[in-house]
């Protein structure tokens, strides 16, 4: 939607035809369980504004703007509570290329923003409900904060924190708040790095779905960054919040 400038107008649109009837939360959750896997995090609303979650805060969600009209979040909370996996929500809360107060989009919007009403009136309310409609939450993971302040970002770090006392926050929420430590996209540090924290890596070129792109990384390149990873200091520690064993690994995409 970025890169090509697409009108908001036209973007709803594709809503309109996105129906995965295929979705099983329960055959997902019992896969990645399988792999050895005792998270997972899924972008519940990404920069273009679009909720996979039933919001009542915007129409432009998965429940009310598609076919499917299902909460596949709430499936996918319900499934890891019955299999013990944790579930965390990325919810991009600075950029919305849907909405006009927020961050990105320049293409369609041509009125002056503000921005704290954007956080009023969808980011903070939208957070509040996958605090409260979702079951225990295990992360709400932040990105791009842009003109976030210290105050706005406190208020949403306390938000979370609130609702949801063993929750945690990521770096990203900005201004040097967060639980632990996001590095930048694909970042590996060359020496070991103390304290809590985690890298992000897609599996090909791509942080969301795309039909053109299958330059996938060998089963080995992942292991070796894995490795990598681990060797610049991802060793178990126990986190205060949570009171639960961590290890600071994500090698997968928050998409």
């Amino acid at each position: 939607m970025n890169r090509a400038k697409i009108p908001v107008s036209d973007y709803e649109k594709i809503a309109g035809r996105f129906n995965p009837t295929g979705f099983n939360a329960v055959e997902w959750v019992r896969t990645a369980k399988a792999a050895g896997m005792r998270h997972i995090m899924i972008t519940s609303k990404h920069h273009d504004g679009f909720a996979m979650f039933g919001s009542k805060v915007s129409p432009f969600n998965i429940v009310d703007a598609t076919p499917f009209h299902r909460d596949a979040m709430k499936e996918l909370a319900a499934a890891c509570k019955a299999e013990g996996l944790r579930l965390g929500f990325y919810y991009s809360q600075s950029q919305d290329w849907h909405e006009n107060d927020a961050v990105g989009n320049a293409w369609d919007f041509h009125e002056k923003s503000d921005f704290p009403r954007h956080l009023q009136s969808k980011a903070i309310p939208q957070i509040k409900e996958l605090l409260s409609g979702y079951g225990p939450i295990a992360t709400i993971w932040f990105d791009t904060p842009g003109p976030i302040t210290p105050a706005q970002s406190r208020e949403l770090v306390d938000l979370v924190h609130r609702e949801q006392p063993q929750a945690i926050v990521n770096s990203r929420i900005g201004v040097g708040l967060g639980d632990y430590d996001t590095l930048g996209d694909m970042e590996i540090p060359r020496v070991p790095r103390a304290g809590l924290w985690e890298t992000v890596d897609p599996h090909n070129d791509s942080w969301g779905f795309a039909t053109n792109d299958f330059n996938f990384r060998s089963a080995r390149e992942i292991v070796e960054r894995l490795v990598r990873v681990v060797t610049r200091g991802s060793t178990a520690a126990k986190y205060s919040r949570a009171g639960i064993p961590r290890r600071n690994i994500r090698i997968d995409s928050p998409t």
